[in-house]
């Protein structure tokens, strides 16, 4: 989540499936402008092959691709981060509230030793 903390672009590298999960959480990948196949690949190997390859088309554009490539993928940048920003303060929010509730309930939290 660092690269979406600082509104940055990224290329994730995990398990089959985790840009889908992203998604489903409310999240935006850049699949509209980077392929983002290696996601459903199942084989480990692959995936990551297919993670280099991207790497190095990428790393092969010119200053002016990278700022075009850059401009059409920063608003979805700004999404994913009101959407961390969103998550996080609710919650932070249940905790409080989760922790007001214990205490003002006069539970014992941790038992006598």
């Amino acid at each position: 989540f660092k690269p979406i903390m600082y509104k940055s672009p990224f290329i994730l590298i995990g398990p089959a499936g985790t840009l889908q999960a992203l998604r489903k959480r409310g999240y935006q990948t850049f699949g509209s402008y980077i392929d983002e196949s290696y996601d459903l690949e199942q084989d480990d190997i692959t995936r990551f092959n297919k993670v280099m390859d991207l790497i190095e088309s990428i790393s092969r554009m010119n200053s002016s691709e990278l700022d075009s490539l850059y401009a059409k993928l920063y608003p979805i940048c700004l999404h994913n981060y009101q959407v961390l920003k969103q998550r996080n303060s609710i919650a932070l929010n249940q905790l409080v509230n989760n922790l007001k509730s214990i205490v003002c309930s006069g539970k014992q939290i941790v038992e006598n030793i």
